[in-house]
């Protein structure tokens, strides 16, 4: 029995997926406990805490073969989402 087979279209557009380097969910998990931690430091060891995870984060994302431009924009979000954070624990308290 031989398989059902479609020749590919001519001049079809190629598509091509679009990966998540840190799936929102997951982001929010991440960034709210870290705030959590950060929050309870003092300042030098509140930033020095967000830089190891940062860090963290892109040798995992390296060992995934992402692109460093993709790296550095997903750091700087990530950075700027657990500090922005932060800032909502220390100005609204852990219930806002």
């Amino acid at each position: 029995m031989t398989a059902n087979r479609r020749k590919p279209l001519l001049n079809a557009p190629t598509t091509s997926a679009t990966l998540v380097i840190f799936p929102p969910a997951r982001r929010l998990d991440f960034v709210t406990r870290h705030a959590e931690i950060v929050a309870g430091l003092s300042a030098a060891a509140g930033g020095k805490h967000v830089q190891v995870q940062l860090d963290i984060q892109v040798k995992a994302w390296r060992r995934k073969g992402i692109t460093e431009e993709r790296i550095d924009a997903a750091r700087r979000e990530l950075d700027g989402a657990i500090r922005a954070a932060v800032w909502k624990f220390v100005l609204l308290g852990r219930s806002g």
